[in-house]
């Protein structure tokens, strides 16, 4: 006697609960609490502002330190003009996104 055809397939057990919980993770996606400005009509999204900035101001400052002799002693220097850009964008987030 042959019971595949009574029994549910593990894959449609799951497929209502996963579907529940992807739709209800993304109701977080919705405009009301999304940290973004108004850029030329469209919302643009202030963490990437912040990190334009970061990167910005990590290139102005290896350009200074280039000038001032000193990027030649850096032990890491991707490392720390990473990190540099990333100081920035997290402050400017804490100080400026809500």
């Amino acid at each position: 006697m042959d019971f595949r055809p009574l029994l549910p397939s593990v894959r449609s057990l799951f497929r209502g609960p996963v579907i529940f919980w992807l739709t209800l993770l993304l109701t977080g996606c919705e405009r009301a609490n999304a940290p973004s400005f108004s850029l030329l009509g469209s919302y643009f999204p202030s963490w990437l502002a912040c990190f334009f900035v970061g990167v910005i101001v990590a290139i102005i400052f290896r350009v200074l330190m280039v000038k001032a002799g000193l990027d030649d002693y850096l032990p890491a220097r991707i490392v720390v003009y990473a990190c540099m850009a990333l100081f920035v964008a997290f402050t400017l987030l804490l100080l400026f996104v809500r």
